[in-house]
């Protein structure tokens, strides 16, 4: 994290339809969490079913709940699942993002700042 101001959206999302809702309120499963380090936190999704998932981590810096952009691009870090960089030739999407579940999984996601 680049300070520890606000909060953490964590989303966890089973569908494309509802990985590309920007108003961030389609998805599966939601957490909220209070950041108390720069360094890392960790987070669980209990009782999930087999299948594939996806996940969005937004910085919330301000605590308002969205996210904040400027000129189109985030101003709030971003996190995605299977991605390491973020750029206009290289969105997330679902297909992008998705992962499998059918046992217990662990899974790091960098929080990016564009």
């Amino acid at each position: 994290f680049r300070n520890t101001n606000g909060q953490l959206i964590l989303l966890l999302y089973k569908t494309d339809d509802a990985f590309k809702d920007e108003s961030l309120t389609e998805f599966y499963q939601k957490q909220i969490v209070e950041i108390d380090s720069k360094d890392s936190v960790l987070v669980s999704f209990e009782n999930l079913r087999p299948g594939q998932y996806a996940i969005k981590i937004i910085h919330d810096e301000n605590a308002d709940g969205v996210m904040n952009r400027r000129f189109l691009k985030p101003k709030e870090g971003l996190g995605v699942s299977n991605f390491e960089t973020i750029s206009l030739t290289n969105r997330p999407n679902f297909q992008k993002a998705a992962f499998e579940v059918s046992e217990d999984k662990a899974l790091k996601i960098s929080l990016i700042y564009l």
